[in-house]
């Protein structure tokens, strides 16, 4: 009777088959993970970098992180590690400890910088909800970031496979932007749209190296992903990076070059700023 009370309720195999996740959910994941706030930023960006530079920062910062997470996977499998801070932990000699220590510091530093981020993206897009109510209206911004991670806070918590329901909304809030982005340089006259650098040098590279990286980087949530893969293999977590950061590549390029040909070189660092006043730019 005692060992039956101290075996478990499912068997490790059992228990992870049934919190598995499918390659597309996966996908759409990784989507979602790649569209952080640095995608409001990169017209911006792109306006000091040139098109030709920004398109080529793209590509290798894409290529880089695709690569880096799956050597990250392919460590993660070798050593039956599934998270970064353990997988520091396994290199030999003295410094394993230190080295992770190091490592989870500066996995909640960079995250809890990236989350401030966020929380001025919604901040921004609740103001003029919350300016016109005479409640909120002196204290609109504190009361849009407490909304929002009010609204986040739970998300953190779920399944990676319910995750992938809030993955394809957010990925088609991006493609709603671009869709606005591309009705409103359709109607606009030709004689009146701005012109912008497509090739130049500057120090507009580093900011858009700077902000492909915010948006782009999520190792530390890779390998979590990864050990929930359905029939999990480095080689099928590459198809599925593979597959997402081609639609990433394509979608950020879109939303860059759209939002300069109607916003000019004086775009905003947030494109929603420069959206219109109305029911489809809110």
């Amino acid at each position: 009777t005692s060992q039956k009370l101290l075996s478990p309720l499912l068997e490790k195999e059992e228990a992870d088959a049934t919190s598995t996740i499918s390659a597309p959910a996966l996908t759409m994941n990784l989507v979602n993970a790649s569209l952080g706030s640095g995608i409001l930023s990169l017209p911006w960006a792109m306006a000091g970098a040139s098109v030709v530079v920004g398109a080529g920062l793209t590509f290798f910062v894409l290529l880089l992180n695709g690569l880096t997470n799956l050597i990250l996977v392919s460590a993660a499998e070798r050593h039956k590690a599934f998270d970064l801070g353990s997988l520091m932990g396994k290199l030999p000699g003295a410094w394993s400890r230190p080295v992770r220590w190091a490592c989870d510091v500066s996995i909640w530093l960079s995250v809890g910088l990236t989350l401030v981020g966020y929380f001025i993206v919604v901040a921004d897009a609740l103001q003029p909800f919350l300016s016109s109510s005479e409640t909120f209206s002196q204290s609109g911004k504190a009361v849009a970031v407490s909304l929002g991670a009010l609204i986040v806070t739970p998300l953190c918590f779920l399944d990676q496979n319910r995750l992938a329901f809030s993955s394809t909304l957010s990925v088609a809030a991006n493609i709603y932007l671009l869709c606005v982005i591309c009705y409103l340089f359709v109607r606009r006259p030709p004689e009146v749209r701005p012109h912008f650098c497509m090739l130049g040098e500057g120090w507009g590279a580093v900011t858009m190296c700077s902000a492909l990286m915010q948006a782009i980087i999520f190792q530390m949530c890779s390998i979590p992903m990864y050990e929930r893969l359905e029939h999990r293999s480095p080689k099928r977590f590459a198809a599925c990076v593979s597959a997402s950061f081609t639609f990433v590549f394509f979608l950020f390029m879109a939303m860059s070059l759209m939002a300069l040909s109607l916003f000019g070189p004086h775009v905003s660092s947030n494109i929603l700023q420069d959206l219109p006043d109305n029911s489809a730019g809110n």
